[in-house]
């Protein structure tokens, strides 16, 4: 009896047809690397036998080159034909922070109230901001 896994993805096999991509690509590269792999790597393009992955670190880049003929090989077996031929590894581009807004390191001098009294200052700032609405 075939694993459940193995089903799923010769049912997303025949769906997939001749669109070959990086997102179709995606399933397959998961069950080839296994979990902890698959989550600090994405492939992000494919084309003419070139699979491109990103890596999340140089430290995980490295990690991979030696692994690399083993997951062609993995890979492969489970697209059902040899498709894949070379793995790129690049870094990924870091994610950028949304622009937030600007703190002062000291705290600056509050008037007394009874918010005054809540040691945390992220509520206390929520709570003064509920109290205006309020009024």
């Amino acid at each position: 009896m075939k694993p459940s896994g193995d089903s799923l993805l010769s049912i997303y096999r025949s769906n997939a047809g001749d669109r070959w991509d990086a997102q179709t690509i995606m399933p397959y590269w998961m069950a080839a690397v296994g979990r902890q792999l698959a989550l600090k790597t994405r492939p992000t393009f494919f084309a003419k036998g070139r699979l491109t992955v990103e890596v999340d670190g140089a430290p995980w880049r490295q990690e991979m080159f030696p692994l690399t003929g083993t997951i062609l090989a993995r890979l492969n077996r489970l697209l059902g034909e040899p498709m894949v031929k070379w793995i790129d590894y690049r870094l990924a581009r870091p994610q950028r922070r949304p622009p937030g807004r600007a703190q002062s390191a000291t705290a600056e001098a509050e008037p007394f109230d009874e918010a005054s009294g809540i040691q945390d200052p992220q509520l206390r700032r929520l709570y003064r901001v509920s109290m205006k609405r309020l009024r």
